[in-house]
């Protein structure tokens, strides 16, 4: 073990003599880590919420809500659940505010807590150190002995062994993509394409093997790499941080000159803090794109800090703002102030709009290709498409009427008489009838027990 580690050191030590990230080797070609997991109380504190939200990402497509979809866009029937709420996919406003909301949310956490997304529930990093990570350690052990077992020339049992670990991936990545196909699709409709041919459902397959393929590179290769290079959020901290904002910080008042040497600082250069770092980085360089706030760092020194009988908080979690003695509380920061106040006015908005919706949502629309038909006493016809949406918990008539012109204007629903379920949508051809010349050149519809009115332009002989 100590050899490795200064196998280790060694090669950190040369990688920082030049500007390129430790996971990049001189000629670009892939640099493996091996970070090695320690216990601690924030490690614990990860492991249960990544085990929740492993749990909610696979239980919730099959969880219901007064007998509808908990979670989940439903492309099939074009209607979106989202905790109670039903939207139809023509209600697509609604979902432009849901991502605003969420992505403020986003910001705002980020300003009162870090990137505390990145370290506890990304599922990048969920997946990868709480299902990827420790199959690896059992298949091949812990992070010295992989480093040692990769470097060894290919026998029968490495081969077996390797055989048997992308087996395992392969397996979860088509899990993973099984799971998240259930977010769009009835788990229950899946199940039964699961045990039917391919060519039943050539479009689902093909998408369940992209998103398992895609699962697979990023899990048994790409891993830290994804946080590094590719993520966007990584990209933009930077701009949601301010000086309230807490982040994985190094006390070099205290830490500094590193050893052990009497007059040294309490960091007495052990370098676990990097060989436990899951993106490579040392953290006593100073906040880094790379770090994701997983606090490893933190629980490693805090150990070491331990056995020699010193405070622990050398690497800790907290605020620029900490450091000056300038604290200020998190609901005086401006920028807390604005993310919640446009959180507030979003959230507002969005219930105006959704508690002023229509219960019954009508969609018209002429049928494709058609023009108009002349009936035996000489009036003109034009066909449409009516599509009604019953949005309540009772059943509902889809009843029409003509607002405007007053005269001169029939209308044939012969769907129109029929009660509509709950949640349900009913699709019936609708038939205008007037007499050409006289003027009319469109007609205004609306259902009885809605407000939105609908203008048809008419086509008739010219």
């Amino acid at each position: 073990m100590d050899n490795d580690r200064l196998e280790h050191d060694e090669q950190f030590r040369q990688e920082k003599q030049v500007e390129r990230p430790i996971t990049i080797g001189e000629k670009g070609q892939r640099q493996w880590l091996y970070p090695v997991r320690l216990p601690g109380h924030r490690a614990q504190r990860r492991k249960i919420a990544a085990i929740s939200l492993i749990v909610f990402y696979f239980l919730t497509p099959w969880l219901e809500f007064s007998g509808r979809p908990l979670l989940r866009v439903d492309v099939l029937q074009g209607t979106a659940y989202f905790f109670g709420l039903v939207l139809r996919m023509q209600e697509y406003n609604f979902a432009f505010f849901l991502f605003i909301i969420l992505a403020l949310l986003l910001f705002l956490f980020t300003t009162l807590f870090g990137r505390i997304w990145c370290g506890y529930a990304c599922p990048q990093t969920v997946f990868v150190d709480w299902i990827i990570r420790p199959i690896e350690e059992l298949l091949e052990g812990k992070a010295a002995r992989r480093r040692v077992f990769d470097k060894q020339k290919w026998t029968k049992k490495k081969i077996a062994i390797k055989t048997l670990k992308h087996g395992v991936f392969i397996f979860i990545a088509l899990l993973v993509a099984n799971a998240f196909l259930g977010f769009f699709i009835d788990p229950r409709v899946i199940l039964s394409w699961i045990f039917s041919p391919p060519s039943r459902h050539p479009i689902a397959f093909g998408f369940v093997m992209f998103i398992a393929a895609l699962m697979y590179f990023d899990l048994a290769w790409f891993r830290e790499q994804f946080c590094s290079f590719v993520c966007p959020y990584a990209r933009f901290q930077s701009a949601l941080l301010d000086a309230g904002s807490p982040s994985v910080v190094y006390d070099k008042s205290r830490g500094e000159p590193r050893g052990t040497k009497e007059g040294s600082g309490d960091c007495i250069n052990c370098s676990l803090c990097v060989r436990v770092c899951p993106t490579g980085i040392d953290i006593r360089d100073g906040l880094q794109l790379e770090c994701i706030q997983c606090e490893r760092c933190v629980d490693a020194c805090d150990s070491v800090m331990t056995n020699l009988k010193r405070r622990t908080g050398l690497i800790k979690i907290s605020a620029p703002n900490d450091f000056q003695g300038k604290s200020v509380a998190w609901y005086l920061r401006p920028r807390v102030i604005l993310y919640s106040t446009l959180i507030v006015l979003a959230l507002v908005f969005a219930a105006f709009k959704i508690g002023s919706r229509d219960d019954l949502a009508l969609t018209i629309l002429r049928v494709p290709s058609s023009t108009y038909s002349t009936l035996g006493d000489g009036r003109i016809s034009n066909l449409f498409n009516v599509r009604g949406y019953n949005s309540t918990a009772e059943k509902m008539m889809m009843e029409l009427e003509i607002i405007q012109p007053q005269n001169g204007v029939e209308i044939i629903c012969p769907g129109c008489q029929s009660l509509i379920e709950s949640r349900r949508e009913q699709l019936s051809p609708l038939i205008v009838i007037f007499t050409p010349h006289t003027g009319i050149s469109e007609v205004k519809i609306k259902a009885k027990n809605g407000r939105e009115i609908f203008t048809l332009p008419l086509i008739q002989p010219q």
